[in-house]
């Protein structure tokens, strides 16, 4: 009885933990208020399972050098907010800037420890199951009024991107949890692919329309030795950047007329895009190194361009952080790809399909988020750590 009992409470604990630690780079619950709430305790609690890590955390080689690659890019990011403290936004550019920091490094912290202590297997079997509950309870909510939400955008997890995005968070979380050796059904992974895929229609997000087939292709039809090859998603990233430079001929291919404008009835402009594109090269001009500070896209889109983003991910990451911090961050996902590869650890195929998909997807969309930062994370901890034999 008493075994039982310990079990239940480990299995709770687990479970808040976990709770936390997917809410701080992949929850996007409305309100803003409330979901900072929640970030704010799991932040709490990254700060004292901080002080366990550092008493009894094994190192390696490759953990080193994650943590170098992750802490220049944390000091890049620093950096960056104390460039833009004299700035006329309206926002607090220090206190956004701080917390887009701790976000990062609590989920870190907190990952590191759970895979640490044996959790490394149940922590994202719990990513899943409290995805699918938040992606349940916004669907039974939005389905029944769906001309309004679609409307308003006001759904319980954000605006139609950021619904579609957690859909396909989920099928990867399954999928991965199940490669980390828990139990999977192929007709389950069929059926969540293809609930994704709905929920993306009917939200009208062709992107993440996109986003599931680019998934399928990178996760299950191309050859395991591709998909883990670093430089796919270098040569992916390079391309998704340089599209601001080639938009014309973007718009001009078959693929484009064919697809967006006469089946998808989209327009020549990039709904818009190309407008902002032949801005951002004169709107990074004396902030390239360092940006315009964490969290400043919006503002700064806004006020210069009258437009809500750089609709470009890797764009939208620079305008923040700029390229010396984004090239930390750079280096730690090749690297982390790079000992996936070398190792031939393919159960993390999963993550580094939604590395190489947010990655394709930031050619039109603000893909190079929080959550793609989460991803590197996984993949980093995971290809440093022993967590199953594969």
């Amino acid at each position: 009885m008493n075994k039982k009992i310990v079990l239940s409470k480990h299995n709770l604990i687990e479970f808040i933990i976990s709770f936390f630690l997917f809410n701080l780079l992949f929850g996007t619950l409305t309100p803003d208020s409330f979901q900072k709430a929640i970030n704010m305790i799991g932040i709490a609690i990254s700060l004292f399972i901080a002080l366990i890590v550092l008493q009894y955390a094994n190192y390696n080689r490759s953990k080193i050098k994650i943590e170098i690659l992750l802490f220049l890019f944390w000091a890049g990011a620093l950096y960056s907010t104390y460039c833009s403290r004299e700035s006329y936004m309206q926002m607090n550019s220090w206190q956004a800037g701080i917390y887009f920091i701790f976000r990062i490094l609590s989920f870190f912290v907190m990952l590191v420890y759970s895979v640490e202590r044996g959790d490394g297997k149940e922590i994202i079997k719990e990513f899943f199951v409290i995805s699918l509950i938040y992606c349940l309870i916004n669907d039974l909510v939005f389905i029944p009024q769906m001309a309004v939400f679609r409307a308003t955008q006001g759904y319980l997890l954000g605006n139609k991107f950021s619904v579609s995005y957690m859909h396909l968070e989920m099928v990867a979380f399954y999928i991965f949890q199940g490669a980390l050796g828990n139990k999977t059904k192929k007709n389950i992974t069929l059926v969540l692919i293809l609930y994704s895929l709905t929920i993306s229609l009917l939200v009208d997000c062709i992107t993440g329309v996109m986003g599931v087939l680019f998934f399928i292709v990178l996760a299950f039809l191309l050859p395991k030795k591709i998909t883990r090859n670093p430089l796919l998603w270098v040569v992916i990233s390079v391309l998704s950047f340089a599209s601001v430079y080639n938009y014309n001929y973007i718009v001009e291919t078959d693929i484009y007329q064919k697809l967006f404008v006469r089946s998808l009835d989209r327009g020549v402009t990039l709904t818009g895009r190309m407008n902002i594109y032949k801005e951002l090269p004169h709107l990074m001009s004396g902030h390239w190194l360092w940006g315009y500070g964490p969290s400043s896209s919006y503002e700064v889109i806004h006020n210069y361009l009258n437009m809500p983003n750089t609709q470009n991910g890797f764009w939208d990451i620079i305008l923040q952080v700029g390229i010396v911090s984004f090239t930390f961050l750079a280096l730690l996902t090749i690297y982390s790809i790079y000992q996936i590869d070398k190792k031939k650890e393919n159960f993390l195929i999963p993550i580094i399909a939604m590395l190489d998909m947010y990655s394709v997807l930031a050619i039109f969309e603000i893909t190079i988020s929080l959550s793609f930062i989460g991803f590197v994370i996984i993949a980093a901890v995971y290809s440093s750590s022993q967590v199953i034999e594969i």
